[in-house]
């Protein structure tokens, strides 16, 4: 019995000593087969095909990022310009650090950048936007090289404004008038509105303003000049200057007949005005001249000695014109020109207003009295131009400085 007990024991014990080793073969399979398995993962792993421009490198991480595998390449100092999967591998370009100069908020400052869209760049950056900047380039645009940012803010309001309202010129034909004569027979008010705008602010900086809205307080009241075309006896002499009831000029054409031209008219000058006069000349063209201003009661004597109140004065540069150039027989106002026509920037001097022009110094020379009734494209701010019959007058005017005196309507 004790020998079949002891047969037993060593059985067991063989059996277990056989399925030991069977156990320790499996376990040293298994970690072989773990360590070249992690072996083959390495040596696999994940391939980064890099260049710079001046090289070219491959390598291989598991898992691995791009920073490392820049980084495993030797590539320092570098940035990622580009780049895209390819049949598995990783396709990366470096170069050299990229710099943005951001102008946001009244400041600026310059960052390093890889190749980003601007949106990008100004999340990385710290920088949200609300919908009411306009940034440049757009935030779609994807920056590849040096590059400068603009953020500005923009904001809207509304502004209501009061503004004049130009008065319009009527000239009307009157055959109870001598032709050449000029009366005004109303002068020009101004009217006014109120416009409203919408305002855009750039950084609180006016961008632009668009009008979206006006309404009329005050319409205006046009210029009313009667201009005669009535036929006077040829025995008719030549009026003197007034500036009574209104009359601006008396008829300086020749009265119902042909005056040919004369007294320092040029010699193309028939040819081109045919019968026009240059009577009259006399009397708004003289050097020196005789003066003289009370500004305190605001009076001017004119050399005939009479007396005209003013309502301003003005400083401006003149020039001359005739009746040779492109456009000057009509004025604006659609009368004819004479001597004493006067062309000016209405928003300067308005239509219709009597004048007296004379030099600055008030006694060297002077034009004498005229009628706002013409404009031109140069006229503009303080400048007037003075009509004269011929271009050898006008020639000889050139270009002087003057006071005009903006005369009542009172007298």
């Amino acid at each position: 019995m004790q020998k079949k007990i002891q047969l037993l024991l060593h059985s067991r014990l063989r059996h277990w000593q056989k399925r030991g080793r069977l156990l320790a073969v499996i376990g040293a399979i298994v970690a072989v087969a773990v360590l070249v398995w992690a072996g083959a993962a390495h040596w696999v792993g994940h391939e980064y095909i890099i260049t710079d421009g001046a090289q070219q490198k491959t390598v291989r991480l598991y898992p691995g990022t791009v920073d490392e595998a820049c980084q495993a390449a030797g590539f320092e100092g570098k940035i990622v310009r580009e780049q895209y999967e390819s049949e598995g591998k990783t396709y990366l370009t470096l170069g050299d650090t990229l710099y943005a100069t951001i102008a946001y908020d009244g400041q600026t400052q310059s960052v390093p950048f890889s190749p980003c869209t601007v949106e990008e760049l100004l999340l990385s950056n710290g920088i949200t936007l609300d919908g009411n900047e306009l940034v440049t380039p757009d935030l779609n645009v994807r920056l590849t090289q040096d590059a400068t940012v603009t953020v500005v803010s923009v904001t809207y309001e509304t502004v209501t404004e009061t503004e004049e309202i130009d008065y319009g010129v009527l000239v009307r034909e009157s055959d109870a008038l001598e032709k050449g004569v000029r009366k005004l027979v109303r002068s020009g008010v101004k009217g006014e509105k109120q416009v409203t705008y919408r305002v855009t602010l750039q950084d609180g900086r006016e961008l632009e303003r668009v009008a979206v809205s006006e309404t009329v307080v005050t319409e205006p009241v046009d210029c009313v000049i009667d201009h005669g075309i009535g036929i006077a006896a040829d025995d008719t002499p030549q009026q003197e200057m007034a500036w009574d009831e209104g009359v601006i000029f008396p008829g300086q054409q020749a009265s119902g007949q042909a005056a040919g031209a004369s007294g320092g008219t040029d010699s193309t000058l028939d040819a081109v005005s045919g019968t026009l006069s240059t009577e009259g000349k006399d009397e708004v063209w003289s050097a020196p001249t005789d003066v003289s201003v009370d500004t305190a009661g605001k009076k001017i004597t004119l050399p005939d000695r009479t007396t005209q109140s003013y309502s301003s004065v003005l400083t401006v540069k003149a020039t001359a014109y005739h009746r040779l150039e492109e456009g000057g027989l009509i004025t604006a106002t659609g009368t004819t020109t004479q001597y004493g026509t006067i062309a000016v920037d209405p928003s300067v001097i308005p239509l219709g207003s009597r004048v007296f022009v004379v030099a600055e110094d008030g006694t060297s020379w002077s034009y004498g009295p005229g009628l706002a009734e013409d404009t031109g494209g140069l006229i503009k701010g303080n400048r007037i131009d003075l009509f004269f019959m011929t271009g050898t007058e006008a020639n000889n005017f050139g270009v002087r400085t003057a006071k005009i005196y903006i005369l009542s309507d009172g007298g």
